[in-house]
């Protein structure tokens, strides 16, 4: 890495065990159009299916585009992520996962030039398309319909931000108390909003992929629900909000999570005991 370029914006990637889907993730950032100078800092967490081999070949080919953190150990997404973060040290930050990818070339171009004309935004975000693995399809913006400017308690309300969109001004820290919180993206939004605005474009500029392997999508309605609402609950606890009328609205989501949670268990009990009555009358 040459050290007298001057980067305007990191990339902030972390990934595991993304084989088949690493290589295009990367290359569609190198594939970024710009007046300023970019790079891709990646944390890898001690892939063993041939990831790093993957990245390890591409930072040999782009050292002035790619910083690679390879860990000795798989140190678990937060603690990983928060490892890259520390070596995030431009103006900007894009972020990216490893099984996504972007697929408009002048994406960072496109925010950092909104974000440059418009200080009193903390960061923007586009629209999302999903990418199915399994079916080779890719399917309708996923991106929940918000107004174009929104703040810090339409976020309290619910998440409406894919990863994958988001580019944001690099000006806040990262507390030891992340490592704990399930879900990072929802928590770095709130991290660094603040008082500020949040942008919407209205354009697709990058896919959202689901397969098998997918972290999130994979996992059931319950375990999605408990663990937004215990991150909810620790960045309640932890982040010194100002806004008396955000605290509230997040302790009124909290309240609405636990009561869905519940819903959800007395649903599914009440599935399996139908379930077991067929199978034990008689027919």
């Amino acid at each position: 890495m040459n050290q007298d370029i001057n980067y305007k914006l990191d990339v902030w990637m972390v990934c595991y065990n993304q084989v088949d889907y690493i290589k295009q993730a990367v290359t569609s950032i190198l594939n970024q159009k710009t007046n300023f100078q970019y790079r891709c800092i990646i944390g890898d967490d001690f892939s063993t299916d041939g990831t790093r081999e993957i990245l390890t070949a591409l930072a040999k080919e782009f050292p002035e585009k790619i910083v690679l953190l390879l860990n000795k150990v798989n140190q678990g997404a937060n603690k990983n992520a928060m490892n890259v973060y520390v070596h995030c040290t431009s103006e900007y930050l894009a972020l990216l996962e490893g099984d996504d990818y972007w697929v408009d070339p002048y994406k960072l171009q496109r925010q950092v030039d909104f974000l440059e004309a418009n200080p009193e935004y903390g960061f923007c975000f586009h629209d999302v398309a999903v990418y199915d693995q399994s079916t080779n399809t890719i399917k309708d913006a996923v991106t929940r319909q918000v107004p174009e400017t929104t703040t810090m308690i339409d976020l309290v309300i619910g998440n409406y931000i894919h990863t994958p969109s988001v580019v944001m001004r690099n000006d806040f820290t990262v507390p030891s108390w992340f490592k704990g919180v399930p879900l990072g993206d929802w928590t770095l939004y709130m991290l660094q909003i603040g008082s500020r605005k949040i942008k919407k474009i209205d354009t697709v500029m990058a896919h959202y992929r689901v397969h098998n392997l997918s972290q999130w999508s994979r996992l059931e309605k319950k375990v999605k629900l408990d663990r937004t609402k215990e991150t909810y609950r620790i960045v309640y606890e932890n982040l010194d909000i100002k806004s008396e009328k955000v605290k509230t609205a997040l302790k009124q989501t909290i309240f609405r999570l636990q009561y869905s949670a519940l819903d959800t268990l007395v649903h599914n009990g009440l599935m399996l005991f139908k379930k077991l009555i067929k199978k034990v009358l008689p027919r």
